[in-house]
């Protein structure tokens, strides 16, 4: 970060929590803590003063019972701008110059900053028309924060088939469905998605202190909602992407439980009219799955050709998306003579038939997972317990990629899916069951493979000694 924004007015504060535990303090806290500290001083160093550690204790939570970081990243952010307004926190290690701080830009750990940009995202900030204006304890116009796009990193969209599959080709972006550009566009207002340049003194007179404790897990959305957040659609950070589908799943999970929870503001009258209904979208949108499997299972009951077409329903919110793209592609106006328009077109057809074809064959898996989170948010909304569960993505990367059983599970539902609709004869039955031989290998498909890989580059390597041996035969006989 230091060598991409190298400018004399960019600090640096890392952001931390110990894990969470049964007890309040352990024994190897103390060493954590100081092998952190150790590592800011050498920074420190190496760099000047630009570097500062602002590492919580404990606390109880109340809702799971155990010791942890106040209110997790949402409480971190909040005690530190408390910390820089107030100077009232003593978690800070190093940082004099915290006081001085106007803008904060919040990153996570597999965030990357691109050259420049957080001077870019200053500059937008500082605009006159893109300044702040308040009018009873809201922002008439303006903004308080600024959110740049993010894009899916190139490395991490190539590290296992499964990411190269959901990231598209060179890295699609990872949080297309919080659709930043459509929002700004249409109604002037886009959404956080939490890393973003933030108004320090905004932030500390809005949010710190409004929101209710043990309830908030996707804290970014209602803060981005408060404050007003401009899209900067032509900034752009990169992040990773899932590895497998096991860390896919458990974060569409998470994110799924965060927008449930926030239907809890609905009520008062801490959001505008306007931002209560983008909440109100957001749920609808991802209870489509939901209902795409209950026309699917329709069309079960149907014969043909009543039953194909309630099929094409339940799949037209992702068959439709899939053709207007392709559509767009081939009549862009490239010349379709050249072999690089081809290339192209072949490598984007690929790449769109087989997330069309995985989309399809989770269907059942996502339905699953919009119920689970919803019930689960439901209930822990009214027994305040487990409010603020949380498995990092690093957590569920973690994960070991040979969960047979858990994709087993998963997927078997769509195959029986597949097998009950094409009952109907045996050119139907095959259909079905290769439906279900793909829901059950999918992960196996698009999980990564070391021997395959390894016998992948021993024929490259062959082949390109074929070549060579093929060239020095050409060129001795010239």
């Amino acid at each position: 970060f230091r060598y991409m924004n190298p400018d004399e007015n960019i600090f640096f504060c890392l952001l931390a929590d110990l894990p969470d535990s049964d007890r309040q303090y352990n024994s190897n806290d103390q060493k954590t803590a100081e092998n952190a500290r150790a590592r800011i001083n050498e920074l420190n160093r190496n760099h000047g003063e630009r570097f500062c550690l602002f590492l919580r204790e404990r606390t109880l939570n109340k809702s799971e019972g155990r010791f942890g970081g106040w209110e997790r990243k949402r409480g971190a952010v909040c005690e530190l701008i408390s910390h820089i307004c107030n100077q009232n926190g003593s978690s800070c290690f190093g940082g004099d110059f915290l006081k001085d701080i106007k803008y904060v830009l919040t990153l996570d750990s597999d965030t990357n900053l691109s050259v420049g940009s957080v001077n870019e995202l200053l500059s937008v900030a500082l605009h006159p028309v893109n300044r702040p204006v308040i009018e009873n304890k809201r922002v008439v116009s303006g903004y308080g924060i600024i959110q740049p796009s993010v894009k899916t990193e190139l490395t991490s969209a190539y590290k296992t088939g499964f990411s190269r599959l959901i990231s598209g080709a060179g890295g699609a972006d990872s949080y297309a469905g919080a659709e930043f550009k459509r929002s700004q566009s249409l109604f002037g207002s886009g959404s956080f998605c939490g890393k973003g340049l933030i108004d320090v003194r905004l932030f500390d007179s809005l949010v710190n202190g409004k929101l209710p404790e043990g309830i908030v897990l996707s804290h970014d959305v209602i803060e981005g909602s408060i404050m007003r957040t401009l899209c900067a659609s032509d900034i752009t950070l990169t992040d990773s992407t899932p590895g497998n589908t096991v860390s896919f799943f458990r974060r569409q999970h998470r994110w799924l439980r965060g927008d449930f929870q926030n239907l809890y503001f609905l009520r008062g009258d801490l959001l505008d009219a306007f931002s209560k209904y983008r909440l109100l979208l957001t749920v609808l949108k991802h209870s489509s799955p939901v209902f795409s499997f209950a026309v699917l299972l329709l069309g079960c009951f149907h014969l043909f050709p009543n039953g194909a077409w309630l099929f094409v329903l339940a799949f037209s919110e992702l068959i439709i998306p899939c053709a207007v793209s392709l559509l767009g592609f081939f009549f862009s106006g490239a010349p379709f003579a050249c072999l690089r328009f081809f290339s192209k077109a072949y490598s984007l057809l690929l790449q769109t038939l087989m997330r069309l074809f995985f989309e399809l064959s989770a269907l059942c898996r996502r339905a699953f997972l919009t119920v689970n989170a919803f019930s689960l948010s439901a209930t822990r909304l009214i027994t305040k317990k487990k409010t603020l569960e949380w498995t990092t993505a690093a957590q569920a990367e973690r994960l070991s990629s040979t969960l047979g059983k858990y994709v087993l599970d998963s997927a078997f539902g769509n195959g029986r899916l597949g097998v009950s609709y094409f009952r109907e004869n045996t050119l139907r039955s095959l259909c079905g069951l290769a439906v279900f031989r793909l829901s059950v290998n999918i992960r196996r498909a698009f999980a990564p493979n070391k021997r395959r890989r390894r016998g992948k580059a021993q024929a490259q390597r062959k082949a390109k000694k074929n070549a060579c041996r093929a060239r020095r035969r050409y060129v001795c006989l010239l």
